[in-house]
């Protein structure tokens, strides 16, 4: 009996929720390491209007918000939101996920946010924020 309990004790350590949060997945036909849901590297995750100021601040940095898709193509799509009119989402999917399609309305949580690669103020005063998918 003491060695079931000492076996279940150390697998649970094991594969606690710290350890199990960074195994990436990397599929042979994607481009970068993708992850399950709530299972990414740790970093902040914040919605849109802190995303700006935020940028540059921690190594990875996640989007979460609602958005519509504008435009669509084979590995990206453009997406805005409602209540940020200046601000253009520019999303890269990797090869072997489809984006979303135009006119779709998509909900990003804490569980399935989007990664932050670039913020780019544009001379208009709109903002350009480049994101990547990241979660399979």
């Amino acid at each position: 009996m003491k060695f079931i309990f000492i076996t279940f004790a150390l697998l649970f350590s094991c594969c606690s929720l710290s350890f199990c949060q960074t195994q990436p997945s990397k599929a042979p036909e994607t481009d970068w390491e993708l992850y399950s849901p709530g299972a990414f590297p740790e970093g902040w995750i914040l919605p849109i209007d802190r995303v700006v100021a935020a940028y540059g601040q921690v190594k990875n940095l996640y989007l979460v918000g609602d958005f519509n898709v504008t435009a669509a193509g084979q590995n990206r799509c453009v997406l805005r939101n409602k209540d940020y009119p200046t601000f253009r989402f520019v999303v890269d999917f990797p090869k072997g996920i489809l984006p979303p399609k135009e006119k779709m309305l998509i909900t990003r949580t804490a569980l399935q946010p989007f990664l932050v690669t670039s913020v780019k103020p544009q001379p208009n005063g709109d903002i350009n924020v480049y994101l990547k998918e990241i979660i399979e």
